[in-house]
Parts: C-alpha cells; sequence; structure tokens
C-alpha cells in the first residue's frame, strides 16, 4: 500500500479526520470557518467549523457555537497514531 504524504497544517488534518472517520461532509460556507456537517442516526444534525489555525467549533451556526478545539484534536492525533499502527501490520 502506498504511503499517504503527512498532511502538516493542523486545519487539514483536523479536516481529514472529520471527513474519514466521523463521516462528516465538507458543505459550501460563507463565513471564515470551514464548514462539515453530519447526520447522526438519530437524525440529529451536527455542525462543525474549522478555523484557518485549527480551532473547532460546533454549534447551529458559526457565531452561535462552542469551542470543541481540545477534544477534536486529541481524537485527532489519537486516531492518526492508530492510522500508523494499521498501515505497519
Amino acid at each position: 500500500m502506498p504511503r499517504q504524504k503527512k498532511i502538516k497544517k493542523l486545519e487539514d488534518r483536523i479536516a481529514r479526520y472529520l471527513t474519514e472517520f466521523a463521516k462528516c461532509k465538507e458543505v459550501e460556507s460563507r463565513s471564515r470557518y470551514r464548514h462539515f456537517r453530519v447526520i447522526e442516526s438519530t437524525g440529529e444534525t451536527n455542525n462543525y467549523f474549522v478555523g484557518k489555525k485549527g480551532a473547532v467549533r460546533i454549534g447551529k451556526n458559526a457565531s452561535n457555537s462552542f469551542s470543541v478545539t481540545a477534544l477534536v484534536v486529541r481524537n485527532t492525533e489519537k486516531w492518526e497514531k492508530d492510522m500508523c499502527k494499521e498501515r505497519r501490520i
């Protein structure tokens, strides 16, 4: 299996985590944030907003949201580490 190029920008690493692991879809956004949306099995919609420096917010819209940066960054790093282990096997 070919090696994937390591992504350096935190914003791009989080975007990859949200799309590949959390199964979010990136949607067009007019705000300064990249907008990701996931529809849960319960039918509830979660919106994630990722800033240029890797800040992550969750909420109905960007201005009415709260920060989950620490949680998402920790989960992203754990997911990346697990992916590296799987490739070595």
